[in-house]
């Protein structure tokens, strides 16, 4: 820990003398978005090391801010025009701006799980959301800066980042709770909050601790989960959003955001206190046929926010453009600006030693595919003027001549992309034996599933043909797309024909079969829907469809089925406490007041931050009833 006395001013550490020739020429650089070019103000820099030295935070707050499904280039200080992101933008005027970063995934659980371990998603296991749970041998930034002497807390808006997905280790303080929105079915369940009751939690800490003049330094990590589906933040819905509801949902977390930093201001932290900012992933916002993420690996979804700010370490907005980084840099680097030993082992650099060279090529990969529909995992690597892509349709891209990917250029690019293909193999030998890299290792029973359906992928063998290609997963994607629209126009057998076409494309994709159930549902074909629930559970099992299956079977008062059901859900996911609500629901309906009030309470017990709101109104029901029954 810095002996570095509370209260002080921090040493800055620039390199004044190129800085100031620098400033001087007041740069006008070329900015990041969606691989396209934009402009806005800056000094251009080579590296972070030229700005500051290793230790030159030492005994700083560090305040963490991500940024969910954000794209870099909807933020004013990245170069987007219509941006209303005046808190994001002032932090980056006192920063250091990565201006070409990325994520290691399109998915939020990843991403994350690699900014606090330095590693890329198959070294640190994390493959998806929900699937997953962080090994507690991969030491995290947050155990780091606990031993050291920081008090750590953390305040997420998710459920995909619960405590119980393992990103807790090492956080004195793991805080997550959910918000209502308006107009919510009371039967919801709802797994996130907003961006006013994040901060609200944020700044009471920061007002709890400063009343006990805790001097510690603190290390705080920060999530806004706003910018993601669904788009309901109250400016999504003001007419100047109207037709970009996305940009609302990050203006409405930037509104929040200022709250924190003026919070800072009024505690006298902002001098002592390193703001780092970033986002974990993009949005397709339908390019290249993808509307949100997760499936592909383009810039829209894979360039994100990385920038650092502190006003006593940067006296003006820096801009780091000409090398790719990747989050797998930012807890080496922070550990360097710390003055801390770099944790190892770890796959980033810590770019306050080391500059990257134009060269370097980052590892990217989506696994989602795979695990939502059964279809092929891309992997690739990223350089700063090219990517290779693998897949069943490998893809090379030249981004200084096509910027936005527009061209798949891997037959004619055989010099680079034979090049990139040797890093990718290069890093592949790296990855962790113990932990599954690529597509995960199927157990015998999921494996015998795909065979029986005529597939084979990398983790099994044998004939067959090759997992579907993640083109299927879009066209599925729009065709529920369709079919939703139909549903709500009230042509429900419009809806149903389209919903079927999807089914055909991606026969494994569990949201095909539960928009189905729901259509049918509508249809008045409960039978129908609990069957069509069946027959996708007999080639693979998941919670959410066998829970969907047992809510119908409730309706229909068959209960044995339903709680054959339930425990298909159960097994599929045992930490699902909404098994215990549907089963609490049933037993009201048979009159059994006390089980029922018992299964309440087990699922506020395994899942209560989401399912708080949901099961309390049921369980004063019952209390209700007890009471007119005389218990």
């Amino acid at each position: 820990m810095s002996e570095q006395v509370r209260g002080q001013t921090p040493t800055v550490r620039p390199r004044l003398f190129l800085v100031a020739a620098l400033a001087a020429a007041a740069l006008a650089i070329t900015g990041c978005g969606n691989e396209s070019q934009t402009r806005t103000e800056g000094v251009l820099v080579a590296s972070l090391s030229m700005l500051a030295e290793p230790g030159a935070a030492a005994g700083m707050n560090v305040l963490l801010v991500t940024l969910d499904t954000v794209r870099s280039d909807r933020l004013g200080c990245y170069g987007y025009e219509l941006a209303e992101t005046p808190t994001l933008d002032a932090l980056a005027q006192h920063a250091a701006l990565f201006e070409d970063a990325v994520a290691p995934a399109p998915t939020t659980l990843p991403s994350h799980a690699t900014m606090f371990t330095g590693l890329y998603p198959p070294n640190h296991g994390i493959r998806d959301n929900g699937l997953f749970v962080l090994d507690p041998r991969h030491r995290t930034l947050a155990e780091t800066l606990s031993d050291e002497g920081y008090e750590t807390a953390a305040f997420v808006s998710a459920f995909v980042l619960d405590a119980r997905y393992g990103l807790d280790q090492g956080f004195g303080l793991y805080e997550f709770a959910v918000t209502r929105p308006p107009g919510t079915p009371a039967s919801a369940v709802v797994d996130r909050r907003n961006a006013a009751a994040v901060t609200d939690a944020v700044v009471g800490w920061l007002r709890e601790r400063s009343s006990r003049r805790e001097e510690r330094p603190f290390f705080a990590w920060v999530h806004y989960f706003d910018p993601h589906v669904p788009y309901e933040s109250p400016y999504s819905r003001q007419e100047r959003f109207s037709e970009r509801p996305y940009d609302g949902e990050i203006a409405y977390a930037d509104l929040h955001l200022a709250r924190l930093v003026d919070e800072l201001d009024t505690l006298e932290l902002t001098d002592e206190t390193l703001i780092v900012v970033v986002s974990d992933h993009g949005e397709g916002l339908g390019e290249h046929g993808e509307n949100t993420h997760g499936v592909l690996l383009h810039g829209a979804t894979m360039r994100v926010v990385f920038y650092l700010s502190c006003p006593t370490l940067f006296d003006a907005a820096y801009r780091v453009g000409d090398c790719v980084v990747s989050l797998v840099d930012l807890r080496p680097t922070l550990e360097q600006l710390l003055g801390l030993p770099v944790t190892t082992p770890v796959d980033g650099m810590g770019l306050v030693t080391e500059t990257p060279p134009p060269e370097r090529a980052v590892y990217i990969e989506t696994m989602l595919p795979f695990f939502s529909a059964y279809a092929s995992p891309l992997t690739g690597m990223r350089r700063h003027l090219d990517k290779l892509v693998q897949g069943p349709t490998p893809e090379y891209y030249d981004l200084r001549a096509d910027p936005d990917e527009l061209e798949n250029r891997y037959a004619a690019a055989d010099d680079a992309v034979e090049e990139l293909t040797r890093a990718l193999k290069a890093v592949s030998s790296t990855f962790d034996e113990t932990v599954p890299s690529g597509a995960r290792v199927l157990d015998p029973e999921e494996a015998e599933r795909l065979r029986s359906l005529g597939y084979v992928s990398a983790t099994t063998s044998g004939g067959g043909a090759a997992l579907p290609d993640v083109s299927t997963v879009l066209r599925a994607q729009e065709l529920m797309g369709e079919a939703f629209g139909h549903m709500r126009a009230g042509r429900l057998a419009q809806a149903l024909r389209a919903n079927e076409a999807a089914r055909e494309l991606c026969g494994l994709f569990k949201d095909t079969v539960l928009q189905q159930m729901i259509i049918l549902e509508h249809m008045g074909r409960q039978e129908e829907a609990a069957r069509a629930a069946g027959d996708f559970l007999e080639r693979r099992p998941d919670a959410e469809v066998a829970l969907s299956q047992a809510r119908i079977f409730m309706k229909l008062r068959r209960f044995d089925e339903m709680e054959r059901a339930l425990a298909v859900a159960a097994s599929a996911d045992p930490g699902n406490g909404f098994v215990h609500v549907l089963r609490g629901d049933r037993f009201c309906i048979e009159g059994r007041l006390n089980d029922a009030m018992q299964e309440y309470e087990q699922a506020l017990q395994i899942d209560g931050k989401r399912l708080r709101p949901l099961v309390e109104p049921h369980m004063a029901r019952v209390r209700g009833a007890m009471r007119g029954a005389g218990q």
